[in-house]
């Protein structure tokens, strides 16, 4: 998988959902939460088969990433989480101004 830079999100919403590559290796992603301006941000995380065509990920199964610094962020952060999920997206629980930004860079066995 290539890393992944999610659409901005400049208001209270989730971003768009970015599966995984569960069946990695390892299972590992540096998760770079860029936040601008005013604003509460939180990285989730989904066990849901995101590419069943009943899919919907505003009624999906989110639940707040294990990595503590990347739950109700109001600053920028940059962590790894190892764990077995089918995808990530940001969600915004306050807004002000300004807005917030996921990028997700995959562990990667290429070369190993």
């Amino acid at each position: 998988m290539r890393p992944v830079t999610l659409p901005t999100v400049g208001s209270q919403a989730a971003s768009s959902v970015c599966p995984l590559d569960y069946r990695a290796g390892n299972p590992q992603v540096s998760l770079q939460l860029i936040v601008t301006g005013t604003n509460t941000s939180t990285v989730q995380v989904t066990d849901d088969d995101v590419y069943a065509t009943d899919y919907v990920a505003a009624s999906g199964n989110w639940f707040n990433c294990p990595v503590a610094a990347l739950v109700g962020a109001t600053a920028s952060q940059i962590a790894t989480m190892s764990g077995l999920f089918t995808a990530v997206r940001l969600n915004v629980t306050a807004y002000t101004n300004g807005g917030a930004t996921l990028k997700i860079v995959p562990a990667s066995n290429i070369g190993a």
